[in-house]
């Protein structure tokens, strides 16, 4: 979408408490797809932490619902506390991990009942498969390339009964891209995700995608018995070394084609 996108009132309208339900789930929606509305989400948001006098989060939420104060051509339902939490908890459900919303990192729930997994033999220890996220379609094993704006998933098999696990992918320009776990907020440093250690192949139930820099992306999954933070690995990485003295690297080269 261009910067002149008719949907970014709705974006506006969110941070001023203005939108009625149908409107908020409109704007949630069209996120997913349109970057500059998701740049603009992303400026409110930093504003608005910024700002002392900028509504709360939890009154941005409750309006989008249609369960908060009423507001001007926008009625607030009358629901008592038990509705008024039950209908919180299930938009916080849909919201993206990382807390407020729309990154440009662009998060959201897997939908697709597809079983993820391998198309070769299972390695010793364990492995990571990566599959593209394709509209109206089931996901899509990637081998050797994807789009720059894809939506991943993951899957992994862990014969190795390693206790966690970090996904993030390397470009040759020295980006770094967060997908397990998340990592939206440069205050926070959140560590490694636990993992199953039973047999089988597990799937990560969640698409990500990353507006990729460059035109090769090397997709690193560290198996770990102790956990790590995205602070650790990163200075790692920024030091030209990867040290797992209790686990083990799987790296894929994908070539990012438009």
């Amino acid at each position: 979408m261009s910067a002149t996108c008719l949907q970014r009132r709705f974006v506006d309208r969110h941070f001023a408490g203005k939108n009625s339900p149908s409107d908020e789930r409109s704007m949630r929606e069209h996120l997913v797809e349109c970057s500059e509305c998701r740049g603009r989400y992303g400026r409110h948001l930093l504003l608005s932490k910024l700002d002392p006098r900028a509504m709360a989060r939890e009154e941005r939420v409750a309006r989008g619902l249609g369960v908060g104060r009423a507001i001007k051509g926008v009625p607030g339902a009358v629901l008592g506390p038990l509705a008024l939490a039950a209908a919180f908890v299930l938009l916080l459900s849909r919201l993206p991990s990382g807390g407020d919303g729309f990154a440009a990192r662009g998060r959201r729930p897997m939908m697709q009942t597809t079983t993820l997994g391998p198309e070769a033999p299972s390695p010793t220890k364990g492995a990571v498969y990566v599959h593209r996220v394709v509209a109206g379609g089931s996901p899509i094993p990637v081998t050797r390339e994807i789009h720059r704006d894809d939506e991943l998933v993951f899957a992994y098999e862990n014969q190795g009964q390693k206790q966690n696990l970090m996904i993030f992918g390397v470009d040759e320009l020295g980006h770094v891209y967060w997908y397990f776990p998340a990592w939206t907020d440069a205050r926070d440093n959140p560590f490694s995700i636990g993992i199953d250690s039973t047999p089988g192949t597990h799937e990560l139930r969640e698409a990500i995608a990353h507006p990729i820099v460059g035109r090769k992306l090397e997709i690193h999954a560290l198996f770990l018995d102790s956990p790590l933070s995205v602070r650790e690995v990163e200075t790692m990485i920024a030091e030209h070394r990867l040290d797992l003295p209790t686990g083990f690297e799987q790296v894929q080269t994908l070539q990012v084609v438009p």
